[in-house]
C-alpha cells in the first residue's frame, strides 16, 4: 500500500465520528487520511442499533447528564439539528427524523438492522472517497511526535510508515476495548469484569497519542456507557438482540441478595453496569415476574429499530442461565442452590421492594428506585444471571466546544482534535446519544481543522 507523505489532516478512525470529519474535510477540498485498525469501516457504530438521536434542547441533556461538561453539551445541542440535515442532505439512507419518546429525537441509519450498519458505513467510507479522500484498512494509529522544525505532526501509520499531516483528528473510539486502561481508569478488576459490547479495536490509541503530546484528560473519565448483558460468550453480531433492555424495569441484586443501583436511573438502564462489574465476581441477577415480561419482553418501548423479540426465550435457547419459577421463594431456592446466592437476603430485599412499590414509597428505598417501579407479584418469576456490558467510555480527551484538544491547564494544543468517543466530558455517569455525540463531535472536529488551516494558511492542494 503507497501513501503520500504529507496531508491536510490524518483522521486516526473510521467510525461514525471520524467519517463525517472526513466528509467535512473532503467537502472542503482537503487532503485527507483516514486510518482505520480494522479491515472494514463503522467501528462500533457498524454493530450499533443505528439510531442516530440527541435530547432536543440543553435543559433536557443536562437534565439527562447532569454530570457533563456544560459547554460541551450546549455545542452538542447546537450541531446536533444542522448536523442531521447535513448528512440527510449527502445522500445517505437515513430515516426521516422523529421523535423517540422521551430520549429526544433521531433518525435511523439504513439498509441493515439492529447490529448490522455495515452498509452504512460502507457508504459513509465511499463518500469520502469519491470527494478525493482516502480510507486505509489494517492501519492502526500508532505514536504521533511533532516534526523537528514543529510545524507538522509525524504519525505513524503501520509497517514503518510515517506521514506528516497539518492536523490530526483523533476518533479512535475510547478505551473500552483495552483491561489495562479499563483498569487504570475505571477500577481495578474492571477489565477481567466487564463484557465488551463494542469492538475490539477501540483500545485507547487516541487517548494516548493526545497524552504523549501533552492533552489532558476530560472529567467523569471513571464512568462508562453500555448496557446489561446475560452473564455468557455472545458473538459481536448478536450483542444487539442478546442485550437486556429489561433491565431497567427489573429488581437487580448481587449474590448478598442486596439491592446496591436505583435500576431506574438513566435514560437506557446505563447505570446498572457501572455499579455491577464492581459487585462479586462481576455479576448481578436480574428479577422480574410474567407482568414486566409481558409488557418489556419483547418491545422494549424505546424505538421500532430495536430488535423486537422474545429476549428470554432467546437466552434460554443459546444457554444464559435464566431461573424460572411459580413462588418467589422457590426460584430463591434454585439461586441458593446453583449459584450460592443468600436466599433469605434476597426475600428480605424482594420483600421491601415490593411493599415499598405497592404503597408507592419506591423513591424512598436505599438505594431508591425512582421510575418504573414494578413490584413482583405475577408468576412466574424469573431471574437472569447477567453482568455488564462496556459499549463507550464516557470519559477521554479533554475538549472544547469546538472539539479543539486542551492541556489539563485548559490551553490549546495546536493541530490536534477529537471526537466520537474519544472526545470526553459531555456524557458522564448518565449519557443522551453516543452516535448524536459522534456525528456533532465529527461535524465540528472537521469544521475546526478546516477553519484552523485556513487561518493559517497551511492548506495543501489535494491531487
Amino acid at each position: 500500500m503507497n501513501l503520500d507523505t504529507e496531508y491536510d489532516v490524518v483522521v486516526a478512525g473510521a467510525g461514525f465520528s471520524g467519517l463525517s470529519a472526513a466528509m467535512v474535510l473532503a467537502e472542503a477540498g482537503k487532503k485527507s487520511l483516514v486510518l482505520e485498525a480494522a479491515p472494514t469501516p463503522g467501528g462500533a457504530a457498524a454493530i450499533s442499533a443505528g439510531i442516530i438521536w440527541a435530547p432536543e434542547t440543553l435543559e433536557k441533556l443536562a437534565g439527562y447528564v447532569p454530570d457533563g461538561e456544560r459547554e460541551l453539551q450546549r455545542a452538542y445541542c447546537d450541531t446536533f439539528p444542522e448536523a442531521v440535515d447535513w448528512l440527510i442532505g449527502r445522500g445517505l439512507p437515513l430515516s426521516n427524523p422523529e421523535p423517540l419518546g422521551d430520549l429526544g429525537v433521531g433518525t435511523v441509519m439504513g439498509p441493515g438492522r439492529s447490529g448490522d450498519r455495515h452498509v452504512f458505513m460502507a457508504l459513509m467510507a465511499d463518500a469520502v472517497e469519491q470527494q478525493g479522500g482516502r480510507v486505509v484498512y489494517k492501519c492502526p494509529l500508532g505514536t504521533v511526535e511533532r516534526s523537528p522544525e514543529g510545524h507538522d505532526l509525524v504519525v505513524s501509520a503501520g509497517q514503518g510508515r510515517t506521514v506528516r499531516a497539518r492536523a490530526l483528528i483523533l476518533a479512535t473510539g475510547g478505551f473500552q476495548g483495552s483491561p489495562e486502561l479499563l483498569d487504570r481508569y475505571i477500577g481495578t478488576g474492571a477489565g477481567r469484569r466487564l463484557m465488551l459490547r463494542s469492538v475490539p479495536e477501540c483500545t485507547g490509541r487516541g487517548l494516548l497519542a493526545a497524552i504523549s503530546l501533552g492533552a489532558g484528560t476530560s472529567r467523569n473519565l471513571h464512568n462508562l456507557y453500555g448496557h446489561t448483558m446475560p452473564d455468557m460468550a455472545v458473538p459481536i453480531d448478536q450483542l444487539q438482540p442478546l442485550t437486556a433492555y429489561i433491565a431497567r424495569q427489573s429488581l437487580i441484586l448481587n449474590r448478598a441478595g442486596e439491592r446496591f443501583v436505583d435500576e431506574s436511573e438513566g435514560r437506557l438502564e446505563e447505570v446498572n453496569l457501572q455499579d455491577g462489574w464492581s459487585q462479586p465476581g462481576g455479576v448481578y441477577y436480574l428479577f422480574f415476574d410474567a407482568r414486566v415480561y409481558r409488557e418489556y419482553g419483547v418491545d422494549t418501548g424505546i424505538s421500532p429499530a430495536l430488535p423486537q423479540l422474545d429476549r428470554v426465550a432467546r437466552w434460554q435457547k443459546d444457554g444464559a442461565c435464566v431461573f424460572q419459577a411459580q413462588t418467589v421463594e422457590a426460584l430463591l431456592s434454585q439461586l441458593a442452590q446453583r449459584e450460592g446466592m443468600d436466599a433469605a437476603g434476597a426475600l428480605r430485599s424482594i420483600g421491601e421492594y415490593n411493599e415499598a412499590c405497592d404503597h408507592d414509597r419506591a423513591a424512598s428505598l436505599m438505594p431508591p428506585r425512582c421510575l418504573d417501579a414494578f413490584a413482583l407479584h405475577e408468576p412466574p418469576f424469573f431471574a437472569v444471571r447477567a453482568r455488564g456490558g462496556v459499549t463507550a467510555t464516557n470519559g477521554g480527551i479533554r475538549i472544547d466546544a469546538s472539539c479543539r484538544v486542551l492541556d489539563f491547564d485548559g490551553r490549546r494544543i495546536p493541530q490536534l482534535y477529537a471526537c466520537g468517543v474519544d472526545a470526553g466530558g459531555v456524557f458522564g455517569r448518565t449519557y443522551g446519544g453516543f452516535l448524536g455525540w459522534a456525528l456533532a463531535s465529527g461535524v465540528l472536529a472537521g469544521r475546526s481543522a478546516v477553519a484552523d488551516l485556513a487561518s493559517n494558511g497551511a492548506s495543501l492542494e489535494r491531487s
